[in-house]
Protein backbone atom coordinates (compact mmCIF):
# COMPACT_ATOMS: atom_id res chain seq x y z
CA UNK A 1 0.00 0.00 0.00
CA UNK A 2 1.26 3.49 -1.01
CA UNK A 3 1.31 6.25 1.62
CA UNK A 4 -0.57 9.25 1.62
CA UNK A 5 1.88 12.86 1.37
CA UNK A 6 1.11 15.92 3.53
CA UNK A 7 1.29 17.28 0.56
CA UNK A 8 -1.78 18.68 -2.30
CA UNK A 9 -0.05 18.51 -6.29
CA UNK A 10 -0.87 21.39 -8.69
CA UNK A 11 -0.17 20.89 -12.25
CA UNK A 12 0.74 23.59 -14.37
CA UNK A 13 0.42 22.85 -18.10
CA UNK A 14 1.17 25.72 -21.19
CA UNK A 15 -1.73 26.55 -23.07
CA UNK A 16 -1.14 27.74 -26.80
CA UNK A 17 -0.69 31.10 -26.40
CA UNK A 18 2.26 30.32 -24.08
CA UNK A 19 3.71 28.01 -27.12
CA UNK A 20 3.03 30.22 -29.63
CA UNK A 21 5.25 32.53 -27.58
CA UNK A 22 8.02 29.90 -26.91
CA UNK A 23 7.97 29.49 -31.11
CA UNK A 24 8.31 33.28 -31.87
CA UNK A 25 11.58 33.48 -29.09
CA UNK A 26 13.27 30.97 -30.51
CA UNK A 27 12.54 31.80 -34.33
CA UNK A 28 15.66 32.46 -34.63
CA UNK A 29 17.33 29.79 -32.81
CA UNK A 30 20.08 27.86 -34.93
CA UNK A 31 18.72 25.12 -33.22
CA UNK A 32 14.96 26.07 -34.61
CA UNK A 33 13.51 22.59 -35.73
CA UNK A 34 15.07 20.66 -32.38
CA UNK A 35 13.27 23.51 -30.28
CA UNK A 36 9.70 23.14 -32.50
CA UNK A 37 10.34 19.20 -32.22
CA UNK A 38 10.30 19.75 -28.15
CA UNK A 39 7.89 22.02 -28.62
CA UNK A 40 5.24 19.41 -29.96
CA UNK A 41 6.38 16.98 -27.58
CA UNK A 42 6.27 18.77 -24.19
CA UNK A 43 3.00 20.95 -25.25
CA UNK A 44 0.87 17.40 -25.02
CA UNK A 45 2.24 16.41 -21.98
CA UNK A 46 1.57 16.55 -18.54
CA UNK A 47 3.20 19.44 -17.30
CA UNK A 48 4.94 20.63 -14.41
CA UNK A 49 3.49 19.11 -11.00
CA UNK A 50 4.05 21.51 -7.79
CA UNK A 51 3.48 20.07 -4.41
CA UNK A 52 1.69 22.62 -2.32
CA UNK A 53 -0.82 22.68 0.98
CA UNK A 54 -3.67 20.42 0.59
CA UNK A 55 -6.90 23.27 0.22
CA UNK A 56 -10.43 23.51 1.30
CA UNK A 57 -11.87 25.48 -2.05
CA UNK A 58 -11.42 26.57 -4.93
CA UNK A 59 -11.01 30.50 -3.19
CA UNK A 60 -7.89 28.43 -2.06
CA UNK A 61 -6.89 27.53 -5.28
CA UNK A 62 -7.28 30.87 -6.48
CA UNK A 63 -5.32 32.26 -3.92
CA UNK A 64 -2.53 30.22 -4.22
CA UNK A 65 -2.45 30.74 -7.82
CA UNK A 66 -2.24 34.68 -7.32
CA UNK A 67 0.53 34.43 -4.88
CA UNK A 68 2.79 32.15 -7.03
CA UNK A 69 1.75 32.41 -10.26
CA UNK A 70 4.89 34.66 -10.54
CA UNK A 71 7.06 32.03 -9.39
CA UNK A 72 5.37 29.57 -11.93
CA UNK A 73 5.73 31.89 -15.01
CA UNK A 74 9.22 32.44 -14.27
CA UNK A 75 9.63 28.95 -14.03
CA UNK A 76 8.21 27.77 -17.17
CA UNK A 77 9.70 30.93 -19.25
CA UNK A 78 13.17 29.59 -18.00
CA UNK A 79 13.14 26.17 -19.15
CA UNK A 80 12.35 28.13 -23.16
CA UNK A 81 14.06 31.09 -22.69
CA UNK A 82 17.16 32.26 -20.42
CA UNK A 83 17.19 35.76 -20.98
CA UNK A 84 15.02 37.29 -19.13
CA UNK A 85 15.00 40.67 -21.50
CA UNK A 86 12.44 38.27 -24.07
CA UNK A 87 10.19 37.44 -21.34
CA UNK A 88 7.09 39.06 -21.04
CA UNK A 89 7.06 42.36 -18.16
CA UNK A 90 4.04 41.48 -16.78
CA UNK A 91 3.97 38.30 -15.50
CA UNK A 92 0.61 38.10 -13.27
CA UNK A 93 -2.38 35.81 -12.43
CA UNK A 94 -3.91 38.00 -16.49
CA UNK A 95 -0.71 36.40 -18.37
CA UNK A 96 -0.64 32.95 -16.18
CA UNK A 97 -4.38 32.18 -17.17
CA UNK A 98 -3.80 33.31 -20.31
CA UNK A 99 -0.70 31.14 -21.07
CA UNK A 100 -1.43 27.96 -18.97
CA UNK A 101 -4.26 25.47 -16.91
CA UNK A 102 -3.96 24.58 -13.78
CA UNK A 103 -5.35 20.82 -12.07
CA UNK A 104 -5.73 20.63 -8.66
CA UNK A 105 -4.92 16.92 -7.06
CA UNK A 106 -5.65 16.69 -3.46
CA UNK A 107 -4.92 13.14 -2.97
CA UNK A 108 -0.51 12.53 -3.38
CA UNK A 109 0.79 9.23 -2.67
CA UNK A 110 4.15 8.10 -1.97
CA UNK A 111 5.57 5.13 -3.50
CA UNK A 112 9.27 5.01 -1.87
CA UNK A 113 10.73 6.70 0.86
CA UNK A 114 12.09 10.23 -0.02
CA UNK A 115 15.75 10.84 1.11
Amino acid sequence: MFSLADYAAVTVRPTFPFIKWVREVSRDSEFWDEVNDIIKEKSTRDGHIYLVEPMDSDEDLSRLISRHCAQWIENELIEWQVDPELWPGERQAELFNQWFTVAYSDMVFAISEVK
